[in-house]
Protein backbone atom coordinates (compact mmCIF):
# COMPACT_ATOMS: atom_id res chain seq x y z
CA UNK A 1 0.00 0.00 0.00
CA UNK A 2 1.26 3.50 -1.03
CA UNK A 3 1.55 5.44 1.99
CA UNK A 4 2.07 9.17 0.03
CA UNK A 5 -0.77 11.32 0.12
CA UNK A 6 -1.13 13.45 -2.16
CA UNK A 7 -1.88 17.34 -0.61
CA UNK A 8 -4.34 19.90 -2.22
CA UNK A 9 -1.38 21.78 -3.82
CA UNK A 10 -0.40 19.32 -5.96
CA UNK A 11 -3.94 18.40 -7.51
CA UNK A 12 -4.94 20.70 -10.69
CA UNK A 13 -6.89 22.91 -9.78
CA UNK A 14 -9.03 25.47 -11.56
CA UNK A 15 -9.46 28.67 -9.84
CA UNK A 16 -11.86 31.56 -10.76
CA UNK A 17 -9.12 33.34 -12.70
CA UNK A 18 -8.27 30.23 -14.48
CA UNK A 19 -11.51 30.46 -16.28
CA UNK A 20 -12.12 28.90 -20.25
CA UNK A 21 -11.21 32.87 -21.45
CA UNK A 22 -7.73 33.15 -19.96
CA UNK A 23 -6.66 29.78 -21.50
CA UNK A 24 -8.41 30.41 -25.07
CA UNK A 25 -5.13 30.65 -27.58
CA UNK A 26 -6.44 33.10 -30.19
CA UNK A 27 -3.59 32.39 -32.59
CA UNK A 28 -4.61 28.42 -31.71
CA UNK A 29 -8.31 29.47 -32.86
CA UNK A 30 -6.60 31.35 -35.75
CA UNK A 31 -5.23 28.21 -36.78
CA UNK A 32 -7.65 25.95 -36.63
CA UNK A 33 -10.89 27.55 -37.02
CA UNK A 34 -10.56 30.89 -38.98
CA UNK A 35 -7.93 30.21 -41.11
CA UNK A 36 -9.58 27.21 -41.81
CA UNK A 37 -13.24 28.97 -42.67
CA UNK A 38 -11.78 31.37 -44.94
CA UNK A 39 -9.90 28.91 -47.04
CA UNK A 40 -13.53 26.90 -47.28
CA UNK A 41 -15.43 30.23 -47.93
CA UNK A 42 -12.64 31.11 -50.56
CA UNK A 43 -12.69 27.94 -52.29
CA UNK A 44 -16.72 27.38 -52.19
CA UNK A 45 -16.91 31.10 -53.71
CA UNK A 46 -14.70 30.10 -56.45
CA UNK A 47 -16.61 27.21 -57.03
CA UNK A 48 -19.87 28.64 -57.47
CA UNK A 49 -18.44 32.00 -59.38
CA UNK A 50 -17.13 29.36 -61.77
CA UNK A 51 -20.09 27.27 -62.19
CA UNK A 52 -22.66 30.30 -62.34
CA UNK A 53 -20.25 32.01 -65.37
CA UNK A 54 -20.49 28.62 -67.19
CA UNK A 55 -24.20 28.26 -66.81
CA UNK A 56 -24.88 32.04 -67.99
CA UNK A 57 -21.87 31.82 -71.08
CA UNK A 58 -23.42 28.41 -71.98
CA UNK A 59 -27.06 30.62 -71.89
CA UNK A 60 -25.58 33.38 -73.56
CA UNK A 61 -24.24 31.24 -76.64
CA UNK A 62 -27.49 28.92 -77.11
CA UNK A 63 -29.38 31.40 -77.19
CA UNK A 64 -27.67 33.45 -79.44
CA UNK A 65 -27.44 30.17 -82.03
CA UNK A 66 -31.31 29.96 -82.15
CA UNK A 67 -31.74 32.85 -84.13
CA UNK A 68 -29.07 31.67 -87.17
CA UNK A 69 -30.61 28.43 -87.27
CA UNK A 70 -33.93 29.57 -87.57
CA UNK A 71 -32.96 31.86 -90.70
CA UNK A 72 -30.67 29.27 -91.79
CA UNK A 73 -34.05 26.85 -91.66
CA UNK A 74 -35.90 29.23 -93.64
CA UNK A 75 -33.80 29.27 -96.23
CA UNK A 76 -33.21 25.48 -96.77
CA UNK A 77 -37.25 24.65 -95.90
CA UNK A 78 -37.45 25.61 -100.02
CA UNK A 79 -35.16 22.76 -100.50
CA UNK A 80 -36.00 20.28 -98.00
CA UNK A 81 -39.55 19.47 -96.68
CA UNK A 82 -37.14 18.73 -93.48
CA UNK A 83 -37.54 21.47 -91.22
CA UNK A 84 -34.16 20.44 -89.12
CA UNK A 85 -33.99 23.57 -87.81
CA UNK A 86 -37.39 24.53 -86.09
CA UNK A 87 -36.06 21.02 -84.48
CA UNK A 88 -32.32 22.56 -83.53
CA UNK A 89 -33.55 25.61 -82.15
CA UNK A 90 -36.44 23.23 -80.18
CA UNK A 91 -33.94 21.24 -78.59
CA UNK A 92 -31.31 24.35 -77.82
CA UNK A 93 -33.86 25.98 -76.04
CA UNK A 94 -34.52 22.75 -74.34
CA UNK A 95 -31.24 22.81 -73.36
CA UNK A 96 -30.93 26.69 -72.35
CA UNK A 97 -34.58 26.25 -70.13
CA UNK A 98 -32.64 23.04 -68.20
CA UNK A 99 -29.54 25.09 -67.72
CA UNK A 100 -31.35 28.20 -66.17
CA UNK A 101 -33.24 26.20 -63.99
CA UNK A 102 -30.30 24.18 -62.52
CA UNK A 103 -29.18 27.62 -62.14
CA UNK A 104 -31.84 28.69 -60.38
CA UNK A 105 -31.57 25.43 -58.21
CA UNK A 106 -28.21 25.38 -57.27
CA UNK A 107 -28.52 29.19 -56.60
CA UNK A 108 -25.05 29.33 -57.57
CA UNK A 109 -25.14 33.36 -57.94
CA UNK A 110 -26.60 33.42 -54.38
CA UNK A 111 -24.16 31.25 -52.93
CA UNK A 112 -21.16 32.59 -55.27
CA UNK A 113 -22.04 36.26 -53.47
CA UNK A 114 -22.51 34.81 -49.94
CA UNK A 115 -19.37 32.70 -49.84
CA UNK A 116 -17.52 35.20 -51.02
CA UNK A 117 -19.23 37.95 -48.60
CA UNK A 118 -18.08 35.48 -45.87
CA UNK A 119 -14.61 35.05 -47.31
CA UNK A 120 -13.68 38.88 -47.34
CA UNK A 121 -15.09 39.31 -43.85
CA UNK A 122 -13.33 36.79 -42.21
CA UNK A 123 -10.23 37.63 -43.63
CA UNK A 124 -10.95 41.50 -42.79
CA UNK A 125 -11.66 40.09 -39.15
CA UNK A 126 -8.77 38.28 -38.71
CA UNK A 127 -6.53 42.07 -39.83
CA UNK A 128 -8.63 43.92 -37.47
CA UNK A 129 -7.79 41.73 -34.66
CA UNK A 130 -4.13 41.29 -35.52
CA UNK A 131 -3.72 45.02 -36.21
CA UNK A 132 -5.90 46.53 -33.42
CA UNK A 133 -7.86 48.41 -35.25
CA UNK A 134 -11.95 49.80 -35.25
CA UNK A 135 -13.32 48.05 -32.19
CA UNK A 136 -10.36 45.46 -31.18
CA UNK A 137 -8.49 49.14 -30.37
CA UNK A 138 -8.14 49.77 -26.60
CA UNK A 139 -9.45 46.21 -25.93
CA UNK A 140 -7.51 44.26 -23.19
CA UNK A 141 -5.94 40.99 -24.97
CA UNK A 142 -9.18 38.49 -23.49
CA UNK A 143 -11.70 41.62 -24.95
CA UNK A 144 -10.07 40.88 -28.35
CA UNK A 145 -9.98 37.53 -28.24
CA UNK A 146 -14.06 37.28 -27.24
CA UNK A 147 -14.62 40.21 -29.79
CA UNK A 148 -13.15 38.04 -32.48
CA UNK A 149 -14.45 34.53 -31.98
CA UNK A 150 -17.65 36.40 -31.62
CA UNK A 151 -17.09 37.87 -34.81
CA UNK A 152 -15.95 35.41 -36.61
CA UNK A 153 -18.86 32.98 -35.30
CA UNK A 154 -21.20 35.39 -36.47
CA UNK A 155 -19.92 35.85 -40.40
CA UNK A 156 -20.22 32.21 -39.87
CA UNK A 157 -23.87 31.88 -38.93
CA UNK A 158 -25.18 34.67 -41.41
CA UNK A 159 -23.91 31.74 -43.79
CA UNK A 160 -25.90 29.33 -42.37
CA UNK A 161 -28.72 31.65 -41.94
CA UNK A 162 -28.91 32.48 -45.41
CA UNK A 163 -28.93 29.17 -46.51
CA UNK A 164 -31.77 28.33 -44.05
CA UNK A 165 -33.37 31.76 -45.49
CA UNK A 166 -33.39 30.78 -49.22
CA UNK A 167 -34.64 26.91 -48.60
CA UNK A 168 -37.54 28.24 -46.77
CA UNK A 169 -38.27 30.72 -49.50
CA UNK A 170 -38.11 28.05 -51.96
CA UNK A 171 -40.47 26.16 -50.03
CA UNK A 172 -42.96 28.71 -49.48
CA UNK A 173 -42.83 29.32 -53.32
CA UNK A 174 -43.02 26.10 -53.47
CA UNK A 175 -46.66 25.72 -51.54
CA UNK A 176 -47.69 28.94 -52.98
CA UNK A 177 -47.76 27.33 -56.63
CA UNK A 178 -49.42 24.16 -54.87
CA UNK A 179 -52.14 26.43 -53.69
CA UNK A 180 -52.91 28.46 -56.97
CA UNK A 181 -53.09 25.22 -58.67
CA UNK A 182 -55.01 23.54 -56.29
CA UNK A 183 -57.28 26.60 -56.38
CA UNK A 184 -56.89 26.93 -60.03
CA UNK A 185 -58.07 23.04 -60.32
CA UNK A 186 -61.10 23.21 -58.17
CA UNK A 187 -62.36 26.60 -60.84
CA UNK A 188 -62.29 24.31 -63.66
CA UNK A 189 -64.16 21.66 -61.99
Amino acid sequence: MDNTQTSETDKPTLNAKTDEHERFNAENYIATRLKHEMEYYDNRADGYRNRYLRYQTWIIILGAIIPIITVIDTSFTELSNWHIGSIASAIIAAIIAILAGVDKLQQTQSRWNIMRYCAQMLKREEMLYRNRIGDYDNTSDKDAKQLLVKRTEGILYYDIASTLQFSQKDSSNAADDEKKDATNASKTD
